[in-house]
């Protein structure tokens, strides 16, 4: 009895098993022939072509693998970052990663998607247990790339997933300080309602509420102040709201703050007050704005300076002659003795030396003589110290 008839094995199939054999490897070669370059197939996937894409991954394309042309993105990213949602389920059906990293910066599918308020993509991902709470390189998650970029929709999905609210990035920022700089107070809003923190402060210290101030986002103001941040509240560096708003000149989100209740003279560790620093920043609006609400013209800091010696000293000819107009003392010096007149002269301003003489400062010839020699040749050298000399007394 053969070996075929003992096992009841028919001749022919035995027989065809090499055969099979043979086929299986071939077709296996030419699957692995036909499948396409991981960087030509990620872009394929970033094109949104879902009929193209299936057949790729039928002729044996990686689902996982990475475009080294594009910082190492998957297949999966560039279907994510791009919204086509059609493709991320057949990707994800064909057992792509959710959670693999891109190589250059740390991002996956997930926070590609969030950053470009794709939230049909984000959800299927979720589906699949993609981490919510991954961080890239720069400690960034999911929820505060879309804080930052403004997709409330996609803030609220990740939330309602569990998202975490208290996470910091490298420097110390949150997704609530990101919506505060950026304005959207939708989403600061929906922050605040999953308890984030409203004191949080970054590593240069800024809250929510400076940093809302110093970008201008008016509506993200009235939000924490509504929430119950004190307006004079003051950041890790010792500024108020109204401060910030006066260093960058943000004129609208100062006036609300002041309408609000924000102390207008209120002193930093230094003594600066907010009509101080609009001065010795040169915003005019600002400064004007402050002396309407009654800032203390002649208020001065540690080192004795008032607001028109910080506008003379850094050349501000606007804020120095509104100054002027409502009644600054002209002669002010600091507590060394250097006037407003001779910081001006020394920084080389000809419009600010000029307002001030033309507003009763003085200058005599005695004074002129004693300044320190490095002082009366920078003065020569820019041109104010003749300019000084015909007007000494």
């Amino acid at each position: 009895m053969s070996f075929f008839q003992q096992y009841g094995i028919p001749r022919f199939v035995c027989l065809a098993r090499p055969l099979f054999a043979a086929v299986s490897v071939l077709l296996l070669a030419a699957s692995i022939a036909s499948a396409m370059p991981a960087d030509a197939f990620v872009k394929l996937c970033r094109s949104g072509t879902p009929k193209a894409v299936r057949e790729a991954l039928d002729d044996g394309s990686d689902v996982n693998g990475r475009a080294e042309s594009l910082g190492g993105s998957t297949p999966l990213m560039a279907a994510a970052i791009n919204g086509h949602a059609e493709i991320v389920r057949l990707l994800l059906e064909r057992g792509a990663d959710p959670n693999i990293a891109r190589a250059k910066d740390g991002g996956t599918a997930l926070m590609l998607a969030s950053s470009r308020g794709q939230a049909q993509a984000a959800a299927l991902l979720l589906e699949k247990k993609a981490d919510i709470n991954a961080r890239d390189a720069d400690g960034w998650t999911s929820l505060m790339l879309a804080a930052r970029e403004g997709h409330e929709g996609t803030a609220k999905l990740l939330l309602e997933k569990g998202a975490a609210v208290a996470p910091e990035d490298v420097n110390g920022w949150t997704a609530l300080m990101a919506a505060a700089r950026e304005g959207h107070a939708g989403i600061a809003a929906l922050l605040l309602d999953k308890g984030a923190d409203v004191n949080a402060q970054t590593r240069q210290g800024l809250t929510p509420l400076t940093v809302a101030a110093e970008k201008g986002k008016t509506a993200v103001i009235l939000l924490l102040l509504e929430r119950g941040v004190p307006v004079d509240a003051r950041d890790g560096e010792g500024n108020t709201a109204l401060v910030r708003a006066a260093i960058s000149g943000q004129a609208a989100a100062a006036k609300l703050l002041l309408e609000k209740g924000a102390a207008v003279d209120s002193q930093d560790a230094e003594g600066w007050t907010p009509l101080m620093v609009a001065a010795r920043q040169g915003k005019a609006e600002i400064a004007e704005c402050l002396l309407d609400k009654g800032a203390a013209l002649e208020a001065r800091a540690g080192d004795g300076g008032t607001a028109l010696i910080a506008a003379a000293v850094n050349g501000h000819a606007d804020v120095v002659s509104l100054l002027l107009e409502r009644g600054a003392d002209s002669s002010a010096a600091l507590t060394g003795g250097a006037t407003a007149l001779e910081l001006a002269a020394y920084g080389g301003s000809r419009d600010v030396v000029t307002l001030l003489l033309d507003h009763g400062a003085v200058v005599t010839k005695k004074r002129l003589e004693s300044l320190p020699d490095a002082v009366r040749g920078k003065m020569a050298e820019n041109g104010m110290l003749p300019l000084l000399e015909a007007r000494a007394k």
